[in-house]
């Protein structure tokens, strides 16, 4: 099967009902006369000492890559519910084999490589109930067995508190201490690199104070820098050099999935064993994602452009593409959609009114502002950009807490 990363979409658009009026939205607070006097003054002053436009500050931010009709002009194929059935075939096959498997140290592996391609969503009660007897195992005997190797014990640290469940660093101490750092420093062998990139990437998890777990950073790190220089020179396990190399440039637990599956399928069909119905579905269900992504970006694309924000206040940073790229850091599984539209309208926002009161607005209109946001009350002699904001602003909230 080829792999297409721009293949599969969202089979109807998706569109944003037409927001209330501002006129009929609801405030918790009572305005009385003398607060609207009040409100009405601070509105008079601002207009009256307003700078002019070449006496603001400006921030000079460059003008956004992504252009409106670039991104509409993504094409996006509409196949999303065929690859869904896909991939839940897939998953039942990939299950079965996951089920029968009896071999701990394979069970772990397989567990790491099903997150790294981004496929946990899809056998999340499997692998809770195979971390949970882990866990209970491990709690019961207080260690972890002395048959287990450094790179078994790393892993199994890993993925048990990478998945929210406690494990003590003291696991390490029979294995990490300075002789065997030491003597382990003193390898080369396939089997010690696996060993230190396992307890490189295991020392990320490390909580404040276990010093044992930054002190085996350390060690893994000059290891396998070690590795790189020496591998350099010679032809040794390239697909291991990739592994080592790609770690050490960001942490894994510091990546997002996303990005993280796309680079891990390419390396897990080099893997030796490399389970080939797992990388299928790991390729489908990367499809089915993108597609449904790139159909999200373009609702958003089209939600933005017709605020109009991006013209009204120039000023201000445009980056739509740049909020919704972080959403899907958060969360880039199909079914959170909804979720992650909405975030990007609320960063999206909160981009604009930080350049404000970073840069461009005055004392008077910021209190002017400040005072709207929080009675929730649109001030008809507002600043142009203030009655705009607002007005934008009111109504997206409210159609969030309608929605909600």
């Amino acid at each position: 099967m080829g792999f297409n990363l721009h293949s599969s979409s969202l089979n109807h658009a998706i569109t944003f009902h037409k927001h209330p009026s501002i006129s009929s939205l609801p405030h918790n607070h009572s305005v009385n006369n003398r607060q609207l006097s009040t409100v009405s003054a601070r509105a008079t002053t601002a207009q009256s000492s307003s700078t002019t436009a070449d006496q603001r500050r400006s921030a000079n931010y460059k003008p956004t890559t992504w252009s409106y009709e670039f991104l509409q002009s993504i094409k996006v194929k509409s196949n999303v519910q065929r690859h869904g059935c896909d991939v839940r075939e897939g998953s039942q096959h990939v299950l079965k084999s996951y089920v029968m498997e009896e071999d701990s140290l394979l069970i772990l592996e397989l567990i790491d490589d099903i997150q790294r391609l981004g496929l946990a969503h899809r056998f999340e009660s499997g692998i809770k109930k195979a971390l949970d007897n882990l866990a209970f195992i491990i709690d019961g005997c207080n260690t972890m067995s002395s048959n287990m190797s450094l790179h078994e014990v790393a892993l199994c640290f890993r993925l048990l508190r990478q998945n929210g469940y406690f494990v003590s660093h003291d696991v390490f101490k029979d294995l990490v201490s300075d002789k065997n750092n030491e003597a382990l420093l003193k390898g080369c062998g396939h089997e010690d690199v696996r060993d230190m990139l396992s307890l490189y990437d295991a020392s990320y998890l490390a909580y404040q104070g276990e010093d044992i777990l930054d002190k085996a950073r350390e060690h893994a790190t000059e290891r396998l820098n070690t590795f790189l220089m020496e591998i350099s020179s010679s032809n040794g396990d390239e697909n291991m050099e990739e592994l080592v190399r790609h770690s050490l440039e960001v942490p894994l637990h510091r990546r997002m999935v996303m990005l993280e599956a796309r680079w891990y399928i390419e390396a897990y069909k080099k893997k030796e064993g490399a389970n080939m119905a797992l990388l299928e579905l790991a390729k489908l269900e990367f499809n089915m994602a993108q597609s449904v992504l790139q159909g999200d970006l373009k609702v958003s694309s089209r939600w933005w452009n017709n605020l109009g924000l991006a013209k009204e206040l120039s000023f201000s940073r445009d980056r739509l593409v740049e909020s919704f790229f972080w959403t899907v850091g958060m969360m880039f599984e199909p079914r959170f959609s909804s979720c992650r539209k909405d975030l990007t309208q609320v960063t999206s926002f909160i981009t604009i009114i930080d350049d404000i009161y970073d840069v461009y607005g005055t004392m008077d209109e910021l209190e002017l502002f400040t005072d709207a946001v929080e009675r929730y009350f649109l001030i008809i002699s507002f600043q142009t950009w203030g009655f705009h904001l607002c007005n934008v602003l009111f109504n997206c909230c409210t159609r969030l807490t309608v929605e909600s």
